[in-house]
């Protein structure tokens, strides 16, 4: 099977489910095809395409047609986010069959052949797409290589990686840490965006030295930096999150994780079992010091995160139910595609993987 992977870029989530799907299917053939690289949310996904010897392509979404008929895939796989430009329309894809994965929290486009959503939250955004077009399946991460074993460390740490653009981290996040009532606790906020400088001057104006911001960071330093981390505190703006791979790295490495229950969070976080949630940020703050006075607790939930992630959020587990949807997928357009445009498509509801036991 050619598989055909589009993006906008490799950044962020999308660009490392995309790496993960390639590097778990070494048996078929993959082309990838991007709008533009992208400098702030490098993830290493360049790197691991890289190693498997997929060919990575800068394409135009506008002029993308010749060149997908030229290539020939059995199937088009797109990772979506929505932009104002540099999107693939359904269109454009014709001649394979079309998988819109969703890593947003936004409406999708309609016209592709069949729909992912990465949490059932991200549900709520494909009410316009017949349910016999979707399915539900979590993201997963290759656990083993992630370096799992907590670092020693002096002191406590929160910490958080993730995008400091204005909607993922609030303003007011820098005065929010700062009342955390943990002696010599330190706070590390890694990764760029918009309002990194912000945060720093806000940080710089408290005299405190507590706050360290250690920008981009490659995948290896990034492994390292969390297995440091005794508490991982997730606070955002405006922005909700489908399903983080981020969270669920510090997951991997048996990191307690506070956050607000928004978006797709509460898929992955499972209050008083392996982190806790609230979104009253006076909780929030009792929950990060409850943890630092209960170190039984936070034990105890680090081993529940790192049980979660190998039964439920494992690349493995991922990688399987994705190969069960592209055979069928590409089955169903081999074999029965005449059939199912003469009769219409069978009624049936909403496939759920992964977290499917859970509510």
């Amino acid at each position: 099977m050619k598989i055909l992977s589009l993006a906008f870029s490799l950044g962020g989530g999308g660009g490392r489910v995309l790496a993960g799907i390639v590097r778990g299917t070494p048996r078929f053939r993959h082309e990838v095809g991007i709008v533009q690289e992208d400098p702030v949310y490098h993830t290493g996904a360049d790197a691991v395409l890289a190693e498997a010897g997929v060919p990575v392509h800068r394409i135009n979404p506008e002029n993308s047609s010749a060149w997908i008929r030229k290539l020939r895939p059995d199937l088009v796989i797109y990772h979506w986010w929505p932009l104002k430009s540099g999107e693939f329309a359904a269109d454009s894809l014709k001649g394979a069959p079309a998988i819109l994965i969703s890593h947003s929290t936004a409406p999708v486009p309609v016209g592709f052949d069949f729909y992912v959503s990465v949490s059932r939250f991200g549900l709520e955004y494909m009410k316009h797409i017949p349910s016999s077009q979707i399915e539900v399946i979590h993201n997963g991460i290759d656990a083993d290589s992630l370096g799992v074993v907590p670092a020693p460390h002096d002191g406590f740490i929160i910490g958080r990686v993730s995008s400091l653009e204005a909607k993922k981290i609030p303003r007011d996040h820098i005065r929010f840490l700062d009342s955390i009532n943990i002696p010599g606790c330190r706070f590390i906020l890694a990764g760029e965006g918009s309002r990194r400088a912000e945060l720093m001057e806000e940080a710089r104006k408290l005299g405190e030295s507590k706050f360290s911001f250690p920008g981009r960071m490659d995948n290896e330093k990034v492994r390292e930096l969390i297995r440091t981390f005794d508490v991982s505190c997730y606070v955002t703006d405006t922005h909700l999150e489908s399903l983080s791979i981020s969270l669920l790295e510090k997951m991997a490495a048996g990191v307690p994780i506070v956050a607000e229950p928004r978006g797709g969070i509460p898929e992955q976080v499972f209050h008083g079992e392996n982190g806790f949630l609230s979104d009253d940020l006076k909780k929030i703050r009792y929950y990060c010091e409850l943890l630092y006075r209960e170190p039984r607790l936070r034990e105890e939930l680090s081993e529940n995160s790192q049980r979660i992630i190998r039964q439920q959020f494992s690349l493995g587990r991922m990688i399987t139910h994705y190969v069960e949807l592209f055979q069928r997928i590409v089955h169903e357009n081999t074999f029965f595609n005449r059939l199912r445009n003469r009769w219409g498509r069978p009624k049936n509801h909403v496939q759920y993987h992964q977290g499917d036991a859970r509510t």
